[in-house]
């Protein structure tokens, strides 16, 4: 063997360091990573925003279903002296012969053929097609969470139209002494009777 095998084999034979890690072939090789690039600005600023206007109409619908709990409208005796500028008109079906409530006025109709027995209170009235009849004047004040949006004064007056599909027609023509929303109107105007605007 010459000297330069020999100095060869002699490196081949070199066994490194106990403590020194080798590469296996198991181990994963380890690749550079970069971070990932921030989401654009435009999607975060759409995301906070959809995330407030839906907060927002959550709280508006949870005050609407609080305020729809807490409605209340009192109805009492109106003031001395007042006028009554306003005036709504409806085409109203009373039940026949079902008593109803209007403001504090409890009512019911008897109709039979052109004529119509109307009770108010205990107070009955015979009317004929085309017949007028003023209920007494009332004061109503509409509150919600007990603070007062609205409060006038009214009254109401019917004429007698004839009976419909077993049913009393009447035209009704509220008279308030301040402005009121349609809404509001029929928020005196029970279940049991159908009214439209006329």
């Amino acid at each position: 063997m010459t000297e330069e095998n020999a100095h060869d084999d002699a490196a081949d034979s070199i066994v490194p360091p106990a403590d020194s890690h080798q590469p296996s072939l198991s181990d994963p090789v380890e690749q550079p990573t970069s971070p990932l690039p921030p989401p654009p600005r435009e999607t975060v600023k759409q995301g906070g925003k959809k995330r407030i206007v839906l907060g927002v109409l959550g709280v508006l619908l949870l005050l609407a279903v609080a305020a729809a709990f807490t409605l209340h409208v009192e109805i009492g005796d109106p003031k001395s002296g007042v006028t009554y500028p306003y005036t709504a008109t409806y085409n109203v079906w009373f039940p026949d012969g079902e008593p109803f409530t209007i403001g504090n006025a409890r009512m019911m109709v008897l109709s039979y053929g052109d004529e119509l027995i109307l009770d108010v209170n205990g107070n009955r009235q015979k009317l004929v097609v085309g017949e007028e009849k003023e209920l007494a004047e009332h004061h109503a004040s509409m509150n919600v969470f007990g603070v007062t949006l609205l409060s006038t004064d009214f009254k109401m007056l019917l004429k007698y139209r004839g009976p419909v599909d077993g049913k009393a027609n009447f035209f009704l023509s509220v008279r308030t002494s301040r402005q009121v929303p349609d809404f509001v109107v029929d928020l005196f105007l029970p279940e049991e009777v159908r009214a439209q605007p006329a």
